[in-house]
């Protein structure tokens, strides 16, 4: 299918990386003296970790050196981050929606010496997988308790030691012992019995571990981590913003001549990132759109739109965004290699499949092969209502489509995106409307209309 130009462009300034910054929150618990946080976040993923952290010691405060000068948004200021142990022994911790948050904590509290936890999480996280890291901290000495949420724990010394750790559902459970191993007694060694899923994500860990003077070593299959280190930093920290969420503005770019920008900070200018989903403008360059980075502003444009045969093991939350893109190529789609969908938020692969079924396109999971045919025509889009299980990559999915196609699909639940894109539909009206045509008007309208339903709470 060949789109006319949708008639949108422009470029937007996106928050911290949620996966960073829930790395740091964790290691500065471990540090004495506090330091500086450039870049920040409000999504409930990095809100509900400070909530609980907070009352474990967790002191966040606008840096003095904070400039708000830059259209106010406070969420770009520089934060000042301190840790100031409590003498409290007792504490019931609850996580919302955030697995990552809740393995981090988890693991984080094993380790602190006398005091006990009762450690909870919402309905949705109760359906994730937990098992095999509880299992791996036992093994490693931690005292909890409990056959399911919420689950006792007793802080104690970790003795450490080694273990061997499938990490085929989640990167997350080694991240998270890695995380609190310098304050473990003897070295931790993990052996992965095969490559770790999202295994970017394990080596975003090393990389920020290292930033904090804390070294591990990943070779042959084997993590280790030495006994003896510990935390160190001073100054500030520049954190980059989430190219998870900048990958759907690069999606939009695909169907922009004039295209969409994100700024990407002084980092990535490089062509670098600790995030894997960097690496999606790779797969939007072989897909044909054009990828041009200046002035810290990387902006995606249009072409024409080919289907691709990819492997998205390193970058499956981006797998519904390529779907979306996916309808409006010229030739199908096939996604490989992602059969750990199936624990995220919601079972992803069925819901894209099912999702996309509902409104008239044609998906299908066969054979550990995800394809996406393309459209032959907008009229096929059944104008219906789709529930998005809760799930805020399924509802961007939908709403990508939405907007790509000018269709006023509706989206069942768009409260989701405050797990990790709360000012999604914000950023959106800042985009510019080109021309006058009656499709754009309509994507204008749609655009301003979910922002204040967003604005509202309506789903």
């Amino acid at each position: 299918m060949i789109l006319a130009d949708l008639g949108i462009s422009g470029s937007v300034r996106i928050q911290a990386s949620k996966s960073i910054l829930s790395r740091l929150l964790i290691i500065s618990t471990y540090l004495r003296e506090g330091f500086e946080i450039r870049n920040f976040s409000e999504c409930l993923d990095v809100v509900t970790l400070i909530e609980n952290l907070t009352k474990l010691g967790l002191r966040i405060s606008d840096s003095e050196k904070s400039n708000s000068s830059r259209n106010n948004q406070k969420e770009f200021e520089e934060k000042s981050i301190i840790f100031q142990p409590q003498k409290q022994k007792e504490y019931i911790v609850k996580i919302t929606d955030s697995a990552a948050a809740a393995r981090f904590l988890m693991s984080r509290l094993c380790g602190i010496q006398g005091i006990k936890v009762n450690f909870d999480v919402s309905e949705q996280l109760t359906k994730r997988p937990f098992r095999k890291l509880i299992d791996a901290l036992v093994d490693l000495g931690a005292q909890i308790s409990g056959e399911g949420f919420p689950y006792q724990i007793e802080g104690c010394e970790m003795r450490g030691g080694s273990i061997e750790m499938d990490a085929s559902i989640s990167s997350q459970f080694i991240s998270a012992l890695l995380l609190s191993a310098p304050s473990y007694r003897n070295d931790l060694i993990i052996k992965l019995p095969n490559k770790p899923v999202s295994n970017g994500y394990l080596q975003m860990t090393i990389e920020v571990m290292n930033d904090f003077g804390v070294e591990v070593q990943y070779t042959n299959g084997t993590v280790l981590v030495k006994s003896g280190q510990s935390y160190k930093f001073s100054g500030s920290y520049q954190v980059e913003p989430d190219f998870s969420s900048a990958c759907y503005f690069w999606a939009l770019g695909c169907f922009s001549e004039v295209g969409i920008g994100v700024e990407s900070g002084e980092s990535t200018t490089c062509g670098k990132s600790l995030q894997p989903d960097f690496g999606f403008l790779n797969i939007l360059k072989e897909i044909g759109a054009v990828i041009e980075i200046s002035d810290k502003i990387i902006t995606v444009r249009k072409r024409q739109i080919h289907g691709i045969r990819t492997d998205m093991n390193e970058m499956p939350d981006q797998v519904p965004t390529l779907a979306a893109i996916a309808l409006f190529a010229d030739s199908p789609t096939f996604i490989e290699n992602i059969e750990h969908l199936t624990y995220k938020e919601s079972n992803r692969i069925e819901m894209i499949v099912s999702s996309l079924t509902k409104i008239g396109a044609k998906a299908e999971f066969k054979d550990n092969i995800l394809s996406i045919f393309p459209l032959k025509s907008l009229d096929e889009i059944i104008l219906t209502s789709v529930d998005c299980g809760n799930d805020h990559r399924i509802y961007l999915m939908l709403f990508l489509i939405r907007l790509i196609s000018g269709k006023n699909l509706g989206i069942i639940d768009h409260k989701c995106l405050k797990k990790s894109f709360p000012n999604f539909h914000e950023l959106l009206t800042q985009l510019k409307i080109n021309s006058a045509s009656s499709d754009n008007i309509e994507r204008s309208h749609l655009i301003k209309d979910d922002f204040v339903r967003s604005c509202n709470g309506i789903s």
